[in-house]
Parts: C-alpha cells; structure tokens; sequence
C-alpha cells in the first residue's frame, strides 16, 4: 500500500513554488468593466454575473471614475458622494442588494449620460457641478437656480480663503436656497455647495 501522507518537504517545497510563481494581484471579478459609458453599462446590465458582482463591479467603476475625472467634470463629486450614500445604506442593511444596484446603476447612467446632458443644458463644466450638487437636495433643481448660484461663486473668487468673501457668499446662497428647503436642509446644501469643485 503507497503512503499518500504529505511530507513536510513536499508541503514546503509546494509553498516555495506557489510563492514564487504564483500572484494575485490582477485579480479581476467575473465581468468587470473598466470604462464608464453606455455601451459598457448596457454589456454589465446584461452580463451573467450575479446582482453582488455588479453591486461590487458598480462601486468601483464609479470609484474610480470619479478619482480620475472630477478635477476636469466637478459634477462627478456629487455623484461620487450619492454613491456612497447608496453603499452605506446598503452596508447598513437599509437597502437590498437589488435596491442598491438598481440606484447605482441609474448613478452609473447619470454619469455617463452627464457630458451630453452637459452639452444639452448649454451649461459650463462650474455651472454644471452646481446643478448636480443641487440635485441633491432638490430633485428637480431649476436651470437658473444652478446659474444664480454658479454667479455668486464668480462674484466672490475667493470665497475659501478670504473670510469675508466667505461670510458673504455664504449669504447670498442662503438667500437664493430659502425658496425651496427648510433651515436644516439649506445649510447642509450651502455647505455642499461651498465645497464643490471648480475649474
């Protein structure tokens, strides 16, 4: 009868080869994308992979997208922000699996469709990101709010390091959102709003 027990040099002889030869650092999920647009979010929507695989595949596109384009697109930071709103719910358990992909990949199509969008609204890439932040807290955001808030940063350039120009802008944007959300919703949409990026 052959002895089919592992010897201690055969196990460390297969650990030394497995170190040596083998790596993981191109590890991959089973249909990932590497690109944000249509066509790719049409072949993800359509793949065989399972809903977690998407969620996960979703997460890190729009991750990486926004790392990569939001100094040139500052709309995608307000994207990227409603993205991880939608993961920690559903870290949270707050939302399914299901519930979570289906908002990612409108998130997903909202970014890719936002250049064009971009063109169609005749907005400038700083008007842009505004009217995407305002999103946020006002679902259907009015065009000429997006422009009279975009004028109050033009009026005050300095407005993140000049404390006055800061004190002012901040007013004025008050007074612009008062109309439309209550004290507490204002000011978290002012503060977005003061961090948007600009070009």
């Amino acid at each position: 009868m052959i002895d089919l027990t592992p010897t201690k040099e055969l196990t460390d002889k297969t650990r030394f080869l497995l170190h040596q030869y083998a790596t993981s650092e191109n590890l991959q999920l089973p249909g990932v994308i590497r690109e944000l647009g249509p066509k790719e979010l049409a072949l993800l929507k359509e793949s065989q992979t399972t809903e977690t695989v998407k969620l996960l595949n979703l997460r890190r596109l729009l991750s990486i997208t926004v790392e990569q384009k939001s100094r040139s697109q500052p709309y995608l930071q307000s994207i990227g922000e409603r993205a991880e709103r939608i993961i920690q719910a559903y870290e949270d358990r707050h939302l399914t699996t299901q519930q979570a992909l289906s908002e990612l990949e409108t998130l997903a199509q909202t970014a890719a469709d936002a250049q064009a969008e971009q063109e169609r609204l005749g907005l400038d890439a700083n008007t842009f990101a505004v009217y995407n932040a305002l999103r946020l807290a006002i679902e259907d955001a009015p065009i000429q709010l997006a422009k009279d808030v975009n004028s109050v940063f033009v009026r005050y350039p300095d407005y993140q390091w000049d404390e006055r120009e800061g004190n002012e802008a901040r007013a004025d944007l008050y007074h612009l959102l008062r109309p439309y959300l209550a004290t507490g919703e204002m000011i978290e949409a002012v503060n977005r709003l003061l961090d948007v990026p600009r070009v």
